[in-house]
């Protein structure tokens, strides 16, 4: 079943591409509609809650926990085959990054051969510092 494109989820997606190198959690992402001036009326939050939900389901936006909070935090994927590979999440700046295909491939089929055990590239998001931030 397709989903609708309603004004309040156009802009949700339209704010967190704008802010695509920030995770935000639900009681944030409220926060900031509410001071956008080129919203005329921000969704309400339930359905920011709802509609959250719905974008992680439909893979337009990345649920993390943050250090070891017990918060999610939201941010939006850039790209169409997120499930293809691991992310990786700067602790520091909080960019996300797409680890290439073939080196998730490469990654998981070694943790296969010598653990015997899978690991679900939809959940897997590792923590570090970027490059950028090193320096």
């Amino acid at each position: 079943m397709a989903g609708y494109n309603t004004e309040q989820k156009k802009c949700i997606i339209q704010f967190l591409s704008d802010n695509c190198n920030a995770s935000y959690t639900i009681e944030e992402l409220i926060a900031n509609l509410e001071k956008c001036d080129n919203i005329s009326k921000a969704p309400g939050r339930s359905t920011v809650y709802r509609l959250m939900n719905k974008l992680v389901e439909e893979g337009i936006v990345k649920r993390f926990i943050k250090g070891h909070s017990r918060h999610f935090y939201y941010q939006i994927m850039e790209s169409t085959n997120c499930h293809e590979h691991i992310h990786m999440k700067c602790t520091s700046c909080g960019k996300l990054f797409h680890m290439a295909d073939d080196e998730t491939t490469k990654l998981l089929n070694e943790i296969l051969t010598s653990s015997h055990f899978t690991v679900d590239r939809d959940e897997t998001t590792l923590y570090g510092t970027c490059d950028n931030c090193i320096r």
